[in-house]
């Protein structure tokens, strides 16, 4: 149970991080111009990938140039921590992966551990104390 409480856990985690990720990576970030309105960038991901140019469409803004400068940094910014999300969430479905199909330690039988049959014997299953073979049949 404790077993998959922890993989149920850890699935949680990276559809989480995974999710951030997406949401980071499309999502257009908006910053405030130099006369305090909001501008929309580029997404993060045409912005690191593709190196928009985060210029405004139609009439020159006022301070466009610093607000493209600034959206390319917002945007790289946001694009690396999308990264980080992504790998933190293959990571995480690793891990879940590993602990629901990992091996799974079995204790072992009481009997099989004091058998008489095997005590005296080594690795290659014959006694120690004489270390003789018995000669092989010729038929």
């Amino acid at each position: 149970m404790r077993r998959s409480f922890a993989v149920g856990l850890f699935v949680a985690l990276a559809i989480l991080c995974a999710t951030a990720a997406v949401w980071l990576a499309l999502d257009n970030p908006e910053i405030h111009g130099a006369d305090n309105a909001l501008y929309t960038c580029a997404a993060p991901w045409d912005t690191a990938v593709n190196d928009a140019d985060n210029v405004s469409g139609g009439e020159p803004v006022p301070g466009g140039a610093d607000l493209a400068v600034r959206c390319v940094v917002v945007g790289e910014q946001r694009f690396d921590l999308a990264v980080v999300a992504g790998t933190c969430a293959v990571l995480l479905g690793l891990v879940a992966l590993a602990l629901a199909f990992g091996t799974r330690s079995r204790p072992v039988a009481a009997h099989a551990r004091h058998t008489s049959r095997w005590d005296d014997r080594d690795r290659d299953g014959w006694d120690d104390e004489d270390d003789e073979k018995p000669e092989l049949l010729r038929l």
